[in-house]
């Protein structure tokens, strides 16, 4: 029949229809758009700068303790004036007050000088030791290695003593004339029945020493001891019942001073007043 629209047919254009106007009805809405809030970041922490003033004191430091550890290596502990390690270490403290490794550089010439002291010591110098050891006591003189060494010094004046100076060029060649000292002193030693102490550079060095010295008294047993020590020598210890030894012609006696005689032939060393370095600070000067 003409005109007639099947029924599947007439409910897929009214489905058409039905969609295009909802198009149409949607179409005059407007879409409104609301934006998010941003989130607020903190921002990254100021780095604090340093002003010129602060720079120039750190290099000031570094300066000074670089200066001061080349002064102790020189073993220029507290002197010439005004060039040495004490004194640049107390710069050091003015400019910062806790400075560890100045502090501790203190300490290093503290022990340094009781170290000089032993070898002072060693070869009877004990009016030079009394004095190395007043300088370390500037550092510190409740430290337990300073007492200690004023015991020892203590104990080595209640004894007078010989020190018989080694060549260290002819040690180092192992010399036949100072082998024949060697000798001399060994035989010397036996008569007198003296205890000496055998001052070398390095033990390989002492054992030679002493081998020669037992050698020459055809083994018989010597009371002695070695010691490390940077002035090559053999201080004997005396008894006040040991002769005097006899000296040949073409060898110097050995050095023997009275305590009078070693003050007058030694010079003291200056010591600076300065405060110790942990119960005060360095005072400006």
């Amino acid at each position: 029949m003409k005109g007639f629209v099947p029924m599947q047919k007439r409910g897929a254009v009214a489905l058409m229809m039905v969609l295009a106007l909802s198009a149409c009805q949607s179409g005059n809405k407007r879409m409104v758009y609301h934006p998010q809030e941003p989130e607020e970041v903190a921002p990254p922490p100021a780095v604090a700068a340093l002003d010129e003033s602060e720079l120039r004191r750190q290099r000031r430091l570094a300066d000074l303790l670089y200066a001061a550890k080349r002064a102790y290596d020189d073993n220029r502990l507290m002197t010439p004036a005004g060039n040495n390690a004490y004194d640049t270490y107390a710069d050091v403290l003015r400019l910062d007050p806790d400075n560890a490794v100045a502090l501790q550089g203190l300490d290093e010439i503290a022990l340094r000088y009781i170290a000089l002291a032993d070898e002072a010591r060693n070869k009877g110098q004990y009016d030079q030791a009394s004095a190395l050891l007043d300088r370390s006591a500037r550092l510190g003189a409740q430290r337990t290695e300073l007492r200690d060494a004023r015991e020892r010094l203590a104990q080595a004046r209640k004894n007078p003593v010989e020190f018989h100076a080694l060549d260290p060029a002819q040690l180092s060649a192992q010399s036949p004339a100072l082998v024949s000292e060697l000798e001399r002193i060994a035989r010397d030693l036996l008569r007198r029945d003296a205890t000496f102490l055998i001052n070398a550079r390095n033990d390989v060095e002492g054992r030679w020493i002493y081998k020669v010295m037992h050698d020459a008294v055809g083994g018989e047993r010597l009371h002695g001891n070695i010691g490390i020590n940077g002035t090559p020598g053999i201080l004997i210890a005396l008894n006040a019942a040991s002769p005097t030894p006899a000296n040949p012609p073409d060898t110097a006696p050995p050095t023997t001073l009275t305590p009078a005689e070693r003050a007058a032939q030694q010079t003291q060393p200056r010591v600076l007043e300065q405060h110790p370095a942990r119960a005060a600070r360095p005072a400006a000067q």
